[in-house]
């Protein structure tokens, strides 16, 4: 029988980890920061529909398929490897994606310099 106090350390850490924002909350917490509510929440919704997708794909076993077959899996991951390259070229061309990122909002200036 596990001690109490190993059992209230355990529900502190684990409390604490549930609590603590992952990688997308800091990003929707950074993006609604610098660029408003409307980017937040196009990020939210492409969060949302990436986790569909990824439920949709695990229901059909698309997912097993993936993890089994490395030539399928391989082909995945050489269109998205593709597919970031071609938003990266977008960006340093300045390209619709990047439109919005000049003329948002910028950060203040903590140093205090103008």
């Amino acid at each position: 029988m596990p001690e109490l106090s190993n059992l209230l350390s355990f529900t502190v850490v684990a409390a604490l980890l549930v609590m603590s924002p992952g990688p997308n909350g800091v990003l929707i917490a950074k993006t609604v920061s610098l660029s408003g509510r409307g980017t937040g929440v196009a990020n939210v919704a492409g969060f949302v529909s990436a986790f569909y997708l990824h439920g949709l794909l695990s229901i059909f076993g698309i997912s097993l398929i993936l993890a089994q077959s490395a030539a399928a899996f391989f082909v995945v991951k050489l269109a998205g490897a593709l597919y970031l390259c071609y938003l990266g070229v977008q960006v340093l061309r300045g390209g619709p994606g990047n439109a919005g990122a000049a003329s948002g909002p910028q950060p203040p200036n903590i140093a205090g310099a103008s």
